[in-house]
């Protein structure tokens, strides 16, 4: 679809700064275009609209079959694991990873551990907020 920002902001966008605002841990790119380029691996969408506009601290995550490279360095954080993308193969690799700075290795990772440790993960099972005493810290 093409789409353009005042519509963005105004008619689609408004559930996705809600969910952000409530401390969303994940969210899932999808398999669809947005301007021509897909969802998965725009980073006007991901990086400048979701985590720098929006303020969202979580990781997203590919659909399956939702990625056509790799797309790292334009806000994918994490590949769906299985059965690689539209084409069959995986491009979150040892190899492809490789090629990313630290910094950004670490701030992939970063924002998995973050919201894994803010929603009790890593907790024993009694421990584990129960809605609605959960609060974004």
């Amino acid at each position: 679809s093409i789409v353009d920002s005042r519509s963005l902001w105004e008619v689609y966008y408004p559930p996705f700064q809600a969910a952000v605002d409530a401390g969303v841990a994940a969210v899932m790119c999808s398999y669809n275009s947005v301007n021509g380029r897909h969802a998965c691996g725009n980073p006007d969408l991901l990086l400048t609209d979701l985590k720098d506009t929006m303020g969202f601290e979580g990781f997203v995550q590919s659909d399956w079959w939702a990625l056509h490279s790799f797309a790292a360095p334009q806000g994918v954080d994490q590949e769906m694991p299985g059965i690689g993308g539209s084409d069959g193969k995986a491009y979150f690799t040892p190899w492809n990873l490789n090629f990313l700075h630290g910094a950004k290795i670490d701030d992939m990772v970063g924002r998995q551990l973050k919201m894994m440790l803010r929603h009790g993960l890593f907790e024993a099972a009694n421990m584990v907020c129960q809605p609605p005493h959960c609060h974004k810290e």
